[in-house]
C-alpha cells in the first residue's frame, strides 16, 4: 500500500464497516417485526438511507491537498462539507448508523468550529426529530436508548475529532517553527557572508588605494619633468596604463563584493514578486487600478525601492502572519506613487527578527526623495510607502 493510495483503502475499509454495522441494525428490525405495514415502510426507508449514506460517504470523507497547506485556514472543499452535513441529516434516522459518527469525526477534525457546530446541530435535530415522531421510532429501542446512543455518538466524534484537529494543528505549527527557524539561519548565514563580504571589500579598497595613489604620483611626475628622455616618459606611462587597469579590475571587485542580492532582479516588476509570494501559499489582494503609468514615471532608485518594499513585506507577512491575506494598493496621489500593504495579525506571533529591514526601506524611501511609513496596531499590521514620480518633458 502506497501513501498516494493508503486514503482510497481507509475509504473502502470505513465504507464496509459502515454496511456490516447498518446490516446489523436491519436484522434487529427484522427480528422485533410485527408485520404491520408501517413497520416495513419504516424499516425500508431506513435500508434507503443509509444506502445513501454508503454512497456519499467518500465524498464526505475527502480531503484536499489545499488543508494541508499551514498558511491558510481552509477547512475543505464546499462539495465535501455540504455533502458530510447530508449525511448527517440522514444517517441520523437511523440507528446504530457508524456513518454518521465518522462523518462527524472528519468533519470536527478539519478544525473548523463553524462547520463542526453545523454538523452537530443538525444531526442532534434528526435525533430529535425520530425521537419527537412516534412512526420513525424502531420497536427494539426506546426514546432513552436511542437518546442514549447519540449522545455517545456525539461524545465519541466530538473526542476523536477534536485529538485528530490538534494533532493537525501542532504539525501546522512545528512546521511554521521549522521555516521560521530555516529563516533564521538563513539569516544569519547571509550576515556572515555580508561581513566577509564588507573585509574583502575593505581589502580591495586599501589595495585600488595605492594603486589611484601610485597613478597620480606618477602622472605628477610627468607633469614636473617636462625634460625627461622619451624612455622614461614611456615607462611612467605604461606603468599608470598597467596600475589603471589594475584599479579598475579592483573597483569592480569591490562593488561585486557588496554587491550581496543576487537572487532576485532589482528591476522585477510587482507582479513578478507577487507570483512568487503565491507559489508559496500566501494569498495577495492585488489592487493597482490606473497606476500602471505612474510606476513607469518613477525613478530607477525609486523603482528599485519599491520592488525592494513589496519583496520585504511579502516576506515579513509570510514568516510573521502565516495563513492571512495580504492586501497591495497601488494608486496615484498628485505627482506620487502611493503603496499601501496591509495584514492582519495572527494570534502568537513569532518574535521578530528585529526589524532591520523596516529600517533598511526607511533609508531606501529617504535616498529616493520618498517617505515609508509603518502603521503597526493590535490587529493589523500596515505600511505605507510614498515615492515621488520623476519629472518629464
Amino acid at each position: 500500500m502506497t501513501r498516494k493510495t493508503r486514503p482510497l483503502w481507509i475509504t473502502v475499509l470505513l465504507i464496509m464497516l459502515c454496511a456490516i454495522a447498518d446490516s446489523a441494525s436491519w436484522i434487529l428490525q427484522l427480528e422485533n417485526y410485527d408485520g404491520s405495514d408501517e413497520q416495513a415502510m419504516v424499516s425500508g426507508v431506513m435500508a434507503l438511507l443509509n444506502i445513501a449514506t454508503w454512497l456519499l460517504l467518500p465524498f464526505a470523507l475527502h480531503h484536499s491537498r489545499r488543508e494541508r497547506n499551514i498558511h491558510e485556514e481552509y477547512p475543505g472543499h464546499p462539495v465535501a462539507l455540504i455533502v458530510a452535513l447530508l449525511v448527517l441529516a440522514v444517517g441520523g434516522f437511523s440507528p446504530l448508523s457508524l456513518s454518521v459518527l465518522v462523518v462527524l469525526t472528519s468533519l470536527i477534525s478539519r478544525g473548523s468550529l463553524r462547520w463542526s457546530l453545523a454538523g452537530t446541530v443538525i444531526l442532534v435535530a434528526s435525533y430529535v426529530i425520530v425521537m419527537a415522531v412516534p412512526e420513525l421510532q424502531v420497536n427494539y429501542l426506546s426514546v432513552f436508548g436511542y437518546g442514549f446512543f447519540g449522545t455517545i455518538v456525539l461524545i465519541v466524534a466530538w473526542i476523536t475529532g477534536s485529538v485528530r484537529a490538534q494533532r493537525r494543528q501542532r504539525e501546522v505549527t512545528l512546521v511554521s517553527l521549522a521555516e521560521l527557524n530555516e529563516d533564521q539561519l538563513r539569516s544569519r548565514e547571509e550576515r556572515a557572508r555580508l561581513e566577509e563580504r564588507n573585509r574583502i571589500a575593505r581589502d580591495i579598497h586599501d589595495s585600488l588605494s595605492h594603486r589611484l595613489s601610485l597613478i597620480s604620483v606618477y602622472a605628477g611626475g610627468l607633469s614636473y619633468r617636462k625634460d625627461a628622455d622619451p624612455e622614461h616618459i614611456a615607462e611612467a606611462a605604461d606603468t599608470i596604463q598597467s596600475e589603471a587597469k589594475a584599479a579598475v579590475e579592483d573597483l569592480r571587485g569591490v562593488i561585486k563584493a557588496l554587491r550581496v542580492d543576487d537572487r532576485v532582479d532589482p528591476r522585477a516588476s510587482i507582479e513578478e514578486h507577487i507570483e512568487r509570494a503565491r507559489a508559496t501559499g500566501t494569498k495577495v489582494r492585488y489592487e493597482k487600478g490606473d497606476a500602471h503609468e505612474s510606476i513607469d514615471r518613477l525613478s530607477t532608485m525609486a523603482a528599485h525601492t519599491l520592488g525592494r518594499a513589496v519583496q520585504e513585506g511579502l516576506t515579513n507577512a509570510r514568516k510573521y502572519a502565516p495563513g492571512q491575506k495580504v492586501r497591495l494598493t497601488v494608486e496615484n496621489e498628485e505627482d506620487k506613487v502611493r503603496v499601501t500593504m496591509q495584514n492582519k495579525k495572527v494570534t502568537h506571533q513569532p518574535k521578530s527578527g528585529g526589524g532591520n529591514g523596516l529600517l533598511g526601506l526607511e533609508e531606501r524611501a529617504r535616498l529616493a526623495g520618498g517617505t515609508f511609513t509603518v502603521l503597526d496596531d493590535a490587529s493589523t499590521f500596515t505600511w505605507v510607502l510614498e515615492l515621488p514620480e520623476e519629472a518629464r518633458a
